[in-house]
């Protein structure tokens, strides 16, 4: 908000015509949808996964819930940073071009949750990265691929190896 606005220029209540500004709520959609699909993971994942095994070690429940945890907090940061940038900005959050980045990053997390169901844990891991950082974040596919690559066996390693928990 603009603490001292110069005769005939508008400030963060008004318009450029004087008039009472309108509030938008278009820029909460992606967090609800984050939130629903967190939400989603983590009633599913209880019940219908355990999330640990009769020997005490994580299950396969363990996984989703805490992802579906993550969605959920990472909704709540947007929510906050859109709350901050409102206060000081009179331009519509919908007009951010770093919006778009996250319906991209949306995108590639649906079409990685489909790669998981139907290529298993590992493909689809590195699918989902290879996506997020060649499209997303305009990194070269080589370094894209490396990376899913590294992370994947990282992913093999921790779960299969060393907590001997099987991956969907």
């Amino acid at each position: 908000m603009n603490p001292d606005p110069q005769p005939g220029e508008p400030d963060a209540r008004t318009d450029e015509d004087g008039g009472e500004q309108r509030h938008s709520y278009g820029h909460l959609i992606v967090p609800m949808l984050l939130t629903a699909a967190g939400t989603f993971l983590i009633v599913e994942s209880v019940h219908s996964l355990p999330y640990r095994t009769t020997e005490g070690q994580p299950g396969p429940g363990f996984l989703p819930i805490w992802l579906g945890g993550v969605l959920i907090g990472i909704s709540g940061l947007i929510v906050f940073q859109d709350r901050r940038s409102l206060r000081g900005d009179t331009a519509s959050p919908a007009a951010n071009p770093a919006r778009w980045k996250i319906v991209k990053f949306l995108a590639v997390m649906a079409a990685g949750i489909l790669a998981i169901q139907f290529a298993g844990a590992l493909v689809g891991i590195a699918l989902l990265i290879v996506a997020e950082l060649w499209w997303v974040e305009d990194q070269p596919f080589w370094r894209s691929v490396a990376v899913a690559v590294l992370i994947s066996a990282a992913t093999y390693a921790l779960f299969e190896v060393a907590l001997d928990v099987q991956l969907p």
